[in-house]
């Protein structure tokens, strides 16, 4: 018994690493693509764009950073999963509260690590900071779906948007794309009169970031499904 416990342990030890490991490189991308100043993943383009008003009203940045404002935007997609699913949401979902957190803060240190780059001083400079962005959060995506444990808020909203509405998980996202995407371009406008915050990059982003998912699935599904003690498909 005392052996199962210990196997057990440890699996779930690999599993955690792998999906905070996940957390960590999305963390580390959106940094990246936040310093680009070409705009962030759709998931993420609202709280870019609130941190972005943050800043030009001159607010603390020690309160109103883009990790706290993560954790904020994530709430509100938890709600909307609630508010979607009514009697179907399941308690236990309530910890996408802690991941919400636990990937603010993750935010937060990715962004401190980075801040000693140099800032982009021109488009071309903007544009490598966006592309050296779109592989990290891919690889991060592959890394936390391998345990197949909580999703992230993002997700979890997708998957509740196909859900109610009776479609497949990829127009569930594509739904949820378009929202999030849409409220950051109107929060951008109203306050900006223009588009900061969210741009190019965050259409970018959406295109290729699915596709490197699949490549890094392709290339390391298999070895991180043993690792992780998942069954691994024949095919």
């Amino acid at each position: 018994m005392k052996k199962l416990t210990v196997s057990s342990a440890l699996r779930w030890g690999k599993r955690l690493l792998l999906y905070v490991g996940g957390l960590f490189f999305i963390a580390m991308g959106i940094a990246f693509s936040a310093r680009s100043g070409l705009g962030v993943a759709p998931v993420g383009s609202p709280a870019n764009v609130l941190y972005e008003i943050g800043k030009s009203r001159g607010l603390s940045e020690s309160v109103f950073n883009l990790g706290n404002w993560t954790f904020v935007v994530y709430c509100v997609y938890i709600l909307a999963q609630i508010v979607l699913l009514r009697r179907k949401f399941q308690p236990i979902q309530l910890l996408q509260l802690v991941v919400s957190y636990l990937f603010g803060f993750l935010v937060n240190l990715t962004r401190s690590m980075l801040s000693g780059l140099p800032a982009p001083t021109g488009y071309a400079m903007q544009m490598f900071y966006l592309l050296v962005s779109i592989p990290l959060v891919a690889l991060g995506v592959m890394l936390y779906l391998i345990p197949d444990l909580l999703p992230t808020p993002g997700e979890g909203t997708a998957l509740a948007i196909a859900g109610t509405f009776h479609t497949d998980v990829g127009a569930g996202k594509t739904i949820f794309d378009c929202t999030v995407v849409s409220a950051a371009v109107i929060l951008s406008l109203l306050w900006f009169r223009g588009l900061v915050g969210v741009r190019e990059g965050t259409v970018i982003s959406a295109l290729l970031t699915g596709l490197l998912v699949r490549l890094f699935q392709r290339l390391l599904k298999k070895p991180l499904l043993r690792f992780a003690e998942r069954e691994v498909p024949e095919s």
